[in-house]
């Protein structure tokens, strides 16, 4: 009996130089050399790197150093310094709210 052959079987045997295609080749890794040339060849975007770890020191160093200063130039108790935080909380929301449109401007 013969065996019965599926179509892609059969259009094979018609044409058997057309074989399957091989499968995809994995996309290639760039290095990190590579993408950093990426990134400092725009100068906006190292304008924005440079902003950003500015910003990160100096907001490190003042929530840092805040505390400290409370304590033990001003004497305050942990209260004080809890509200500070809570203050900063409640300026901070407005901001995170309207975040969408100040982003768009």
């Amino acid at each position: 009996p013969a065996l019965e052959t599926s179509p892609q079987q059969q259009q094979q045997q018609q044409h058997p130089r057309q074989a399957a295609s091989p499968p995809a080749a994995a996309p290639q890794r760039g290095s990190l050399v590579d993408l950093a040339k990426i990134f400092l060849c725009h100068s906006n975007v190292v304008a924005f790197l440079l902003e950003t770890v500015i910003m990160g020191a100096a907001m490190a160093t003042v929530e840092t150093l805040l505390f400290l200063y409370l304590k033990n130039d001003l004497h305050s108790n942990n209260t004080l310094c809890g509200l500070s935080v809570g203050i900063n909380v409640l300026f901070e929301l407005p901001i995170f709210w309207s975040a969408e449109h100040i982003l768009r401007w």
